[in-house]
């Protein structure tokens, strides 16, 4: 029999708690709880968690982003949901930073809230790709180049595939924490496509040059999302190129994550839907709608 994922729930309201733990037993989860952040800190020191379902607001001197920050250490593996009744940028930045998996806003929905633990613990599978796709191109032309070379891009690539994820988590919380301006996330999301964009224009065989410019790329969009965060700035608007998603219909998108209708991977997938809309017909039905409006 499979063993019910342990989920780690970190919240000073009794009755929030126990709430929040009822219904994850009755989902078939196997709930902890925690009223305070060193109480969940020590229970993360002694078994291992899927999951962390925490509050963000916490009376004491450590709130719930810092509890995460400190379990993420030695629980690297663990997603993490954080849960706030408050439009806190500061905590919407540091959620970000330490890569949670996702943010809810209160007053929370259970079967919301639910669906929310069901899509982080179990990520809907992936589609298609231009970086796995370049990573399998790779197989064929390996025979043919330096083995030390060939482990190097491998390398490259791999670090690369996790950086990309890096990106498109803070990007998709950011969303979620209404941690950018509108303006802002849009500037966002054309550099990610230009970024998707590079990937499909790469020889089956990438320069080791060519990689390290698509890694410090990605790193750039990464500190200017963190910027925009930091400073509140807001991005100038200038007008919209032919081919570029309309304000509006990337406004009805960024709706629809907000709502919790669209998860991280599937952000990932309308990303790559852009470039090749061809594969738009693979997408589900729902990401269908949401796919016909982005391109509105």
């Amino acid at each position: 029999m499979k063993e019910a994922p342990r989920v780690l729930v970190l919240e000073d309201d009794l009755n929030m708690l126990e709430t929040l733990c009822g219904v994850l037993r009755f989902h078939s989860y196997d709930p902890r709880a925690a009223d305070n952040p060193q109480t969940a800190m020590e229970l993360a020191k002694i078994m291992q968690f899927q999951l962390i379902l925490s509050d963000i607001r916490m009376g004491g001197p450590t709130d719930g982003l810092g509890a995460m920050q400190k379990i993420k250490k030695f629980q690297p593996k663990a997603k993490i949901v954080m849960i706030t009744g408050y439009a806190d940028e500061d905590a919407a930045r540091r959620a970000v930073e330490i890569l949670v998996d996702d943010y809810v806003h209160k007053p929370i929905k259970l079967p919301v809230l639910m669906e929310v633990v069901d899509r982080v613990l179990n990520p809907p599978p992936r589609q298609f790709s231009p970086l796995a796709g370049l990573r399998g191109l790779l197989a064929g032309p390996m025979k043919l180049m330096e083995q030390a070379k060939a482990q190097k891009v491998q390398r490259m690539l791999g670090l690369l595939e996790v950086e990309k994820q890096k990106v498109l988590q803070a990007f998709y919380v950011s969303l979620r924490a209404r941690g950018l301006s509108k303006s802002a996330s849009l500037e966002l999301w054309d550099q990610l496509e230009k970024l998707e964009a590079g990937w499909l224009k790469l020889p089956g065989t990438p320069t080791e040059e060519a990689l390290q410019a698509m890694g410090v790329a990605y790193r750039k969009v990464y500190e200017r999302m963190a910027h925009y965060q930091k400073t509140g700035n807001v991005a100038s608007m200038p007008p919209r190129e032919g081919n570029a998603v309309s304000r509006n219909g990337f406004q009805s998108m960024v709706d629809y994550v907000q709502a919790g209708k669209v998860a991280q991977e599937e952000l990932l997938l309308l990303l790559e839907a852009r470039l090749k809309p061809d594969k738009a017909a693979a997408l589900p039905p729902g990401l269908q709608d949401v796919f016909r409006q982005l391109m509105a």
